[in-house]
C-alpha cells in the first residue's frame, strides 16, 4: 500500500523531534540558562518530562502512519491552530524552545516555556485549553495539528 505525499510515520517524526530537542538543549542550557539555578531547573525539568512523554508515545505506535496536517498531538516545531473560544478567532500558534526562532514558516514562535506553550504541548485535536497570562485569562480549542 502507497503512502500519501502527506502521511508519515509517527515513530520517525517522534525520533527526529527527540534528537532536535535533545540538540537545543545542550545549546540553551549553555547560553541561557547557565547563570540562573532555578531557571535551569526548570528548563531542565520541563524538556525531560517533554521527551519522556515523546517515547512512551513511540513506543505505543512504532509502525503508525499519521497526516502532517493532522498530526495527533502538538509538539516541539509543530504549528498549532486553535480557535478562540470567546471571539470565534483562529491562530497559528508555532510551539519552538526558548531563544530558538525559526522564519522559514512566516509564524510567531511560541515558547514551550511561555504560558501558551506549556498549555499547548502534547495536546490533541479538539482540546480546550486555558491559558492565564498577564493580560488575562484565554480559552482555546485546538482545531488541528500541522508538521511543517
Amino acid at each position: 500500500m502507497c503512502k500519501s505525499m502527506q502521511s508519515v510515520e509517527l515513530s520517525e517524526v517522534l525520533a527526529e523531534n527527540m534528537q532536535r530537542i535533545n540538540e537545543a538543549k545542550e545549546t540553551l542550557f549553555k547560553e541561557y540558562f547557565s547563570e540562573n539555578v532555578e531557571d535551569s531547573f526548570e528548563f531542565e525539568f520541563l524538556v525531560r518530562e517533554y521527551i519522556e512523554t515523546i517515547k512512551k508515545h513511540m513506543k505505543k505506535g512504532s509502525k503508525e502512519t499519521v497526516e502532517k496536517d493532522n498530526f495527533p498531538f502538538a509538539i516541539l516545531w509543530s504549528i498549532v491552530e486553535a480557535q478562540d473560544i470567546d471571539n470565534m478567532e483562529t491562530h497559528r500558534f508555532y510551539i519552538c524552545p526558548p531563544y530558538l526562532r525559526n522564519n522559514d514558516t512566516g509564524l510567531d514562535c511560541v515558547s514551550m516555556t511561555s504560558p501558551l506553550g506549556r498549555a499547548l504541548l502534547l495536546k490533541k485535536a479538539d482540546q480546550v485549553i486555558t491559558v492565564n497570562v498577564p493580560q488575562g485569562t484565554f480559552n482555546y480549542r485546538i482545531k488541528r495539528i500541522i508538521i511543517p
